[in-house]
């Protein structure tokens, strides 16, 4: 993948955005600064439902959320099995979070940045492949118990990036390409067949 795409975020940038363009509605003109400012976290938080809206898929398989989160005694790796396999529980902000962002990193990766008092805390979002389930996720941990780097290694080797699902809902041209792509060799591999 050859970019980032953004999601959804609630950093003071895109706040700041938001306001910008309410302050040049008629309708707005008489708000103060803070009445502008509280408007747009309402209409921010609003775009995050709309998200978990688009991206309203069940993948019917695991997703894993590994982590390294901020904490005020330090750095804490973390590994997560999300049963549901529904790709909005994905969009849910950690909860001492005050800036919080969504995007698909350049490998692919559903990504989470969380900005918090303390420090900021990472995730990415997999989803297992076909033929894993729960069980061998939780094989993964047990397996490795205490070995972030190997449970970390061994949970990519058992999962795939979101980015392609993800890219394909909202159009992402690396992604439609992708899939054309295939699409063609497929028919082209059909006709080869008669």
């Amino acid at each position: 993948m050859a970019r980032e795409y953004t999601i959804w975020s609630n950093t003071l940038d895109t706040i700041e955005a938001i306001v910008t363009d309410i302050r040049e509605e008629e309708e707005y003109q008489d708000l103060s600064e803070r009445e502008l400012t509280d408007l747009a976290y309402e209409i921010n938080n609003s775009y995050l439902d709309d998200e978990k809206s688009n991206l309203s898929v069940d993948l019917h398989r695991p997703m894993v959320c590994i982590s390294n989160l901020g904490l005020w005694y330090g750095k804490c790796n973390s590994v997560n099995i999300m049963d549901s396999g529904y790709l909005p529980d994905t969009l849910t902000p950690g909860r001492d979070d005050e800036y919080s962002t969504w995007y698909v990193n350049e490998q692919g990766d559903l990504t989470y940045r969380g900005k918090h008092h303390d420090g900021t805390n990472y995730s990415i979002y997999r989803v297992a492949k076909e033929g894993v389930d729960r069980y061998d996720l939780e094989d993964a941990l047990e397996n490795h118990y205490g070995d972030s780097k190997k449970i970390t290694e061994e949970i990519l080797g058992m999962t795939e990036p979101l980015g392609p699902i993800i890219g394909k809902i909202y159009g992402w041209g690396e992604y439609t390409k992708e899939e054309e792509k295939n699409e063609k060799k497929s028919v082209e591999k059909a006709h080869k067949g008669r």
